[in-house]
């Protein structure tokens, strides 16, 4: 064999994700916008939040206003100290998607070998390199892509400062939020680290304070990184919608199912299909070994400890919304009332991954056997039918076009309609005035920079919410699911619409549809005009004319309003 040979061989695992970085490269390199990506909580919120803030030169400022949601503070929005921002602020949007989904697949490669190197110093790296790759492509909420993926490489900081105190490894940990969000992760690895420390310290009757100033690290890290966060919720006594919220309270028997499912079942883990059952069978043989052998040890396994994290994670999933946990938490720390703590649940794609790792490393089994075992746990991946697997859509897509046919779902480019947004602004003469959208998402005009009264962010001031429930209130008077919605939650300000189905996904039911707003608070809120997927029936009852209709090159048909 020759040395080129022998050095594939023996970097099987690297040589794999370079492969599949290729072929999927080439893909995207061919296909252009015309890609799938998911609409829900990614195209609606997420990406055009970054290009409105890039647009506006909201970034690093202080003291302004967005276009949107009638003038939201800057200070309510992302983080200037945010890696994944950064993109958004050096590249074109899509680029900026396309280059932060490599990054954060080489970020889990990357992790997973470290992780991997610090738990086994033995260990095979092709068999971490390869995890991370799985792990690295799972369909993850895409918040905070490099969040998910950051997770291993935090882990394994940790679980090296807990052996040995490291001084070269706490600027790391300073450093760290700027790969997170506080919200998302950061409140919760800060609470188990200190959960951890205090464990540990009734285990073991010994205090580890290096874990001590791990925890003061990273949470300076956090406040400097998302420091508009803290000046808004500490300093600025402004309250907002999360204080509006209602918590439908989880009586007992609903608690069970959730932990259960949490468990199995669960959309991002897209591990029920292979790694889950993998994991339990080793579970019991792992422990039914320590009994047998009447081995100390146990409880301080590596897998074992994993496994109880993957409990907790459910456990607290399961029972966050529970009456007696609220009020607890209510009573003891206030301001993290409206947040979402069953957010423990996305640890939970890492611990599973992590686990099959440590399965892989363990057992005396041949590579070609664990090359299998990892081959069906990346195609169960790939077509995991998740809520953001984009890999399977565009498959899927793929395979439906060369056959002939179709794909319901639009792509990047169709979804966005850059070209014909850009012809309606000309056409009419737009000049940032305020804006709504009607059956469809408001996300869609402040991605091609038209100022929206209305829009999709969990995060604003809740008196802004009580103005905008008055422009909605004739709709919500009629429709009791569209009032408990926005009521109890508020983050989607939309004008709803029986016509339009409009809480995630939207559905047009008809060519036409009447608009139920008052027109009179649209004007008081400087609304001047409505970008309608659908013919407004009652437009002129509203006090609005019909500017023009707009379509081609799309599949929307636009029909803009303007008031009278």
């Amino acid at each position: 064999m020759s040395s080129v040979k022998k050095k594939a061989a023996g970097n099987w695992g690297i040589l794999s994700a370079a492969i599949f970085g290729a072929i999927t490269l080439v893909f995207v390199l061919i296909s252009g916008e015309s890609v799938i990506l998911q609409i829900h909580d990614n195209l609606d919120s997420v990406i055009p939040l970054y290009k409105m803030m890039k647009d506006s030169h909201l970034y690093w400022t202080f003291g302004s206003s967005a276009p949107m949601l009638g003038g939201i503070d800057r200070n309510y929005l992302s983080s200037d100290l945010s890696l994944y921002a950064w993109l958004h602020m050096l590249f074109p949007a899509f680029s900026a998607i396309v280059i932060g989904w490599y990054i954060k697949i080489a970020i889990a490669v990357a992790g997973f070998i470290f992780l991997g190197r610090t738990v086994f110093s033995d260990g095979d790296r092709n068999i971490f390199a390869v995890c991370g790759l799985i792990y690295g492509i799972l369909p993850t909420f895409p918040t905070t892509p490099f969040g998910f993926a950051s997770i291993p490489v935090l882990l394994a900081v940790l679980i090296r400062i807990y052996r040995k105190a490291d001084m070269r490894l706490y600027p790391a940990l300073l450093a760290y939020p700027l790969l997170s969000n506080f919200s998302v992760f950061g409140i919760f690895i800060c609470a188990y680290i200190a959960l951890f420390f205090i464990i540990d310290w009734i285990v073991s009757k010994k205090p580890a304070w290096r874990l001590v100033g791990a925890l003061a690290a990273i949470s300076a890290g956090f406040v400097i990184a998302e420091w508009r966060l803290f000046y808004v919720m500490f300093f600025t006594h402004e309250e907002t919608i999360r204080s509006t919220f209602s918590t439908q309270y989880t009586p007992a028997g609903t608690a069970v199912r959730l932990f259960v499912n949490s468990l199995i079942r669960w959309d991002y883990s897209a591990a029920t299909y292979f790694v889950i059952p993998v994991c339990a069978l080793y579970l019991i043989y792992l422990n039914y070994g320590y009994i047998r052998r009447k081995e100390h040890g146990m409880l301080r396994d590596p897998f074992n400890m994993a496994a109880a994290w993957q409990l907790l994670n459910s456990f607290i999933y399961a029972v966050c919304n529970m009456r007696w946990f609220q009020e607890i938490l209510g009573a003891v720390i206030p301001p993290l009332k409206g947040l979402e703590l069953n957010r423990t649940v996305w640890f939970s794609p890492f611990v599973w991954y992590f686990m099959l790792m440590i399965i892989l490393c363990r057992l005396p089994w041949k590579n070609v056997f664990k090359v299998l075992v990892l081959l069906a746990a990346f195609i169960a991946v790939c077509m995991f039918p998740a809520t953001y697997n984009h890999i399977r859509y565009n498959v899927e897509s793929t395979a439906a076009k060369i056959k002939g046919g179709e794909t319901d779902l639009p792509s990047y480019e169709e979804f966005y309609a850059e070209d014909l947004f850009a012809r309606i602004r000309e056409d009419i003469g737009y000049d940032g005035e305020w804006s709504i959208a009607y059956g469809m998402h408001p996300a869609i005009l402040n991605y091609n920079g038209i100022a929206t009264l209305d829009g999709y962010y969990s995060f604003y001031p809740a008196e802004y919410k009580m103005q905008f429930r008055k422009l909605i209130a004739p709709e919500l008077e009629i429709d009791p699911d569209n009032r408990d919605y926005f009521d109890s939650w508020g983050g989607r300000a939309y004008v709803f619409s029986p016509d339009c189905e409009s809480k995630k996904y939207y559905s047009i039911a008809a060519d036409e549809a009447d608009m139920l707003i008052d027109p009179a608070v649209f004007k008081e809120m400087g609304g001047k005009y409505v970008f309608s997927a659908v013919k407004i029936r009652n437009a002129e009852e509203l006090g609005l004319y019909e500017t023009g209709v707009y379509g081609g090159g799309s599949e929307y048909t636009i029909y803009v309003y303007s008031v009278s």
